[in-house]
């Protein structure tokens, strides 16, 4: 068993992503709601791309680096650390937590917190984008020679 593992690459495409699939379930909860024309909201969601995989990016850096390092350490010491269900489990909490903290430091508190169900909504679209991105980013860690791609 090894004592280093690569996770940056992990990291990095996780972070990469994590603006991208906060855009998505953004777009899919608006869809859902209904109070939203699709086709409209399809052409709009273009842009929105690209926009949010620059923000997304620095938003999503720090915890999907932080989160990586650990699992993969995790990893190196325990085999549970190494499912993907432990990786998703604890991307939800790390991507819900930081969105929690980001919308109160900001200052949002009356607009988005002033509910229990919007503080709520708001931790699970951080932790639904967390789960996402720490799976993908699980896709890229390796601890043995024989899971090397």
């Amino acid at each position: 068993m090894s004592d280093r593992v690569d996770f940056s690459k992990g990291g990095l495409v996780a972070a990469a992503a994590g603006g991208p699939i906060g855009a998505a379930i953004l777009a899919t909860g608006a869809l859902v709601e209904g109070g939203v024309e699709s086709a409209g909201t399809l052409i709009s969601f273009i842009p929105l791309v690209g926009i949010s995989f620059i923000f997304g990016f620095f938003i999503s850096a720090i915890p999907a680096m932080f989160g990586s390092y650990a699992m993969a350490s995790l990893g190196c010491a325990h085999i549970w650390a190494r499912a993907y269900a432990a990786w998703g489990i604890a991307g939800g909490f790390i991507g819900g937590g930081v969105i929690t903290l980001l919308t109160v430091l900001i200052g949002s508190v009356g607009l988005f917190l002033a509910t229990r169900v919007m503080g709520a909504s708001v931790f699970l679209f951080g932790a639904a984008t967390g789960t996402l991105c720490a799976l993908l980013a699980r896709r890229y860690v390796r601890w043995l020679p024989e899971e090397s791609e």
